[in-house]
């Protein structure tokens, strides 16, 4: 089994904030100008601080929606979309509040940028404390999940199923007690409608999606670290 580093451990206490009422989707993005400047902007900042994995993860993550986004404009028909549970569809149970420091995360109305997912990536490793294997192992649950059902990560499933996924990594690949209301309280300063009992929901939603069964095949992460362009050490 995949292993994190040694000094992944449990996770940090994160204190508690009065939630904001939930919201279905955030206002369109401004003026295709603005919106340019700050994804420089962004990519600059970035691109210093964040580690290979989120850019990888966050980059794969961004050209799943994007094949979904494609795969729609060529369909031929609306029976040949899966079909996302409630509980994975933010425009009817959004992560974030109205007033949520997170709401560039949400991607309702629009295909995320490269930008936009690393951004969520590196904030999701970082405070689920994921090492370089973490990351893949949820990758791997994330690229499995969408060989089973489809192109299932949307603009507005992608949160919480990356959410799930890295959740349940995070519990595989450690020996640690890590339990499902650390991980929400490490999260939700950031997702403030998101409860130990919403993301237990995520995870138990998505391995129902699975079909309740986690690749077993060292190989399996090993291609997909490959794919990622990480090194599991």
């Amino acid at each position: 089994m995949l292993r994190p580093a040694a000094s992944a451990g449990a996770l940090p206490a994160t204190k508690t904030r009065t939630r904001s009422p939930p919201r279905s989707c955030p206002p369109p993005r401004g003026a295709a100008s603005d919106d340019d400047d700050d994804e420089w902007r962004r990519r600059d900042a970035l691109a210093a601080l964040v580690s290979a994995a989120a850019r990888r993860v966050g980059a794969a993550l961004e050209a799943l929606v994007r094949d979904a986004t494609a795969r729609d404009a060529t369909a031929r028909g609306v029976d040949e979309a899966p079909r996302i549970p409630a509980l994975l569809d933010e425009r009817r149970c959004p992560l974030c509040g109205e007033a949520d420091s997170a709401t560039r995360f949400v991607w309702c109305d629009d295909r995320p940028r490269v930008v936009d997912a690393v951004e969520l990536a590196d904030f999701v490793l970082a405070r689920l404390r994921m090492a370089t294997p973490d990351a893949v192992v949820a990758m791997t649950l994330v690229y499995t999940l969408v060989a089973r059902r489809g192109p299932i990560v949307r603009a507005h499933s992608a949160r919480p199923i990356f959410l799930a996924a890295c959740v349940l990594a995070r519990k595989i690949g450690t020996d640690a007690d890590i339990a499902t209301p650390e991980c929400s309280a490490a999260l939700d300063d950031e997702f403030t409608n998101l409860s130990a009992l919403l993301l237990a929901r995520l995870e138990e939603q998505l391995l129902e999606l699975l079909y309740w069964r986690i690749p077993l095949d060292p190989e399996v992460y090993a291609a997909c670290a490959r794919a990622l362009g990480l090194d599991l050490g």
